[in-house]
């Protein structure tokens, strides 16, 4: 079952496997006795219970050697409750060894706040006074979490001071765990204690412009790093800015992933203005899916042409259009940046989307208006007599043209469109969940109900929504997806999206799958980035998206499947 991968290393293969007794993991057991000198140790890919990993741990006890606890992806369809006394024994074996970790990898396990109070006492000893990678992506950490976490690891720094020594942390990785602004506030007091820092890496924790601000703040504490990911947080241009002013104390920077962080015109000028003059080293910048505006993205061209070690540009998705997008090129090229620049698939813009209105007054279509002299009456139907100024055209009742009536929920669940949904309001989620017909206020809803709801909501998530749709689209089906995925019913929920698009068969006979599946399908992409997402649904939707289907076969030309895919496979 193990592959010894070398003489100080056993890496355990990832089956899916689930190992409850010490029996289960007697051939694991072996190899880890086996390996003289044992320096590092994956267990990722498995599903370990209490007793197996109380057996491990008492074989680690021997492994004083033992700096690589590679420990990812262990809990697969585990209890959250059995998760704190496995960790605690597995962790105590590496204590009892008194063993001097480098790398601390638990990735992919739901243990959430209760898993790091279980580790406080190994986080805060002597065998992670030496850390310098910890990973703690995807855990389900919450607030609570990352405060526990920054706390304990505050004080293991207090504690190797003591002994003498300095946690020299480098690189800590702690992406999709929902930290939101007090968990991002806790861990930048760490990092401003730490200032050893090479590598940080957030992504999709739900963090706005407070938490930003006050990372930026610990930032400019750590004058080695290399690599800032904040990918899918809400920068919105406060906290971009805020980034700006401390990036030029920040020259050895490689990587600066602030894709989908709403980073918007400003933001996107503070930080091009910031690393123009410097930043030598830079290899990776990604302001994807920023809503970034042409003439901005031509500031951020020039603020790179002094950066001969980059190799990526990533400014899909944002508000160009093709002729822009030419204009973008032509000036990459002129500074050798050419070949860094990434794909344009997902632009979002027009030629014709730059900011604020033509100072000729034209109407966008890029013909030449016909000539009017002051008197003549445009042939627009909204505009009155051209004069010094134009006006909106009177009804013949003399009353002004009358506002757009309200949306209500009925109007949108007829006419599920983007704009009808963009027009419900910040309220919508809601409205659209209290639409569904309990019987009673306590009686739950059918899950087939809420997908046949998800599919109305994703019906208008294409790659060329505007901004609004697709932010609406997002905030509605988390709203309606979430609270039954952490009541344990993500299965269901699956299921039941699949039938709507016809990749699985309904129960029901006379049940029609929705006609346009694109919308749901791509809204799945989303769904998958998100921390209610589990793992094992990533393999279910892998499955169906690859198997031959009819019904996927008219939409294959749209490259819809393979940007689901991706995203899958990097759970």
């Amino acid at each position: 079952m193990a592959d010894k991968n070398s003489s100080t290393e056993v890496i355990i293969p990832g089956k899916s496997k689930k190992l409850d007794t010490k029996e289960d993991v007697a051939d694991i057991l072996k190899s880890i006795e086996e390996c003289r000198g044992l320096t590092c140790l994956r267990l990722s890919g498995n599903s370990f219970g209490e007793e197996a990993m109380t057996a491990i741990g008492e074989c680690l006890a021997n492994k004083p050697q033992l700096s690589k606890a590679l420990w990812s992806d262990m809990f697969v369809s585990r209890l959250k409750a059995e998760l704190p006394p496995a960790l605690t024994s597995l962790a105590g074996g590496v204590m009892a060894a008194q063993a001097c970790l480098t790398e601390l990898d638990l990735s992919d396990n739901a243990f959430g706040p209760v898993g790091v109070e279980a580790l406080v006492g190994f986080l805060t000893s002597s065998s992670c006074f030496t850390l310098k990678i910890a990973r703690f992506n995807n855990n389900g950490l919450g607030i609570k979490g990352g405060t526990l976490l920054s706390k304990a690891l505050l004080d293991c720094h207090e504690e190797a001071q003591k002994a003498g020594q300095r946690l020299s942390l480098e690189v800590f990785v702690a992406g999709r765990n929902r930290l939101e602004d007090e968990g991002a506030k806790a861990l930048s007091r760490l990092f401003e204690t730490l200032g050893t820092l090479v590598q940080v890496c957030l992504p999709q924790n739900g963090i706005n412009h407070e938490g930003v601000s006050a990372l930026a703040t610990a930032f400019s504490k750590n004058p080695n790093l290399q690599t800032i990911d904040l990918n899918d947080n809400t920068m919105t241009e406060e906290g971009s800015i805020a980034l700006a002013e401390v990036l030029p104390n920040l020259q050895n920077l490689k990587v600066l992933n602030f894709g989908d962080c709403l980073v918007r015109n400003n933001g996107a000028r503070a930080i091009a203005g910031a690393i123009k003059n410097g930043h030598r080293l830079l290899q990776d910048i990604n302001l994807s899916f920023c809503e970034l505006s042409q003439d901005v993205a031509m500031i951020v061209a020039d603020s790179l042409a002094n950066k001969e070690e980059l190799r990526k540009i990533d400014l899909n998705g944002n508000c160009f259009g093709a002729e822009s997008i030419e204009m973008l090129k032509e000036s990459l090229e002129a500074k050798n940046l050419l070949d860094a620049l990434g794909s344009f698939s997902e632009d979002e813009g027009d030629d014709d989307d730059d900011e604020g209105d033509d100072d000729d007054g034209g109407d966008g279509s890029g013909e030449e208006p016909a000539e009017e002299t002051e008197g003549d009456v445009s042939t627009d139907e909204k505009l009155a007599v051209k004069g010094e100024a134009i006006s909106p055209q009177k009804t013949e009742n003399n009353d002004q043209e009358k506002p757009p009536q309200p949306i209500l929920v009925e109007d949108f669940l007829k006419t599920p469109t983007g704009e009808n949904l963009v027009s419900l309001g910040n309220d919508r989620a809601q409205l659209i969940i209290n639409s569904l017909d309990r019987g009673s206020p306590d009686s739950p809803c059918p899950i087939e109900d809420f997908a046949a709801l998800y599919a109305k909501v994703a019906s208008s998530y294409v790659d060329d929504c505007d901004a609004a749709v697709k932010e609406a689209v997002e905030s509605t089906v988390d709203a309606l997806l979430r609270p039954l995925y952490e009541e344990k019913q993500g299965s269901a929920v699956l299921s039941h999206i699949l039938i709507q698009v016809g990749l699985l068969k309904s129960e029901d006979k006379k049940f029609k799958p929705v006609a346009d599946i694109e919308g749901p399908l791509l809204a799945l992409r989303h769904i998958a980035k998100q921390d209610y997402f589990p793992r094992p649904s990533a393999d279910v939707l892998i499955s169906f998206l690859t198997k031959p289907s009819p019904v996927l076969q008219g939409i294959m030309a749209k490259g819809i499947i393979p940007k689901i895919l991706q995203v899958l496979h990097t759970l």
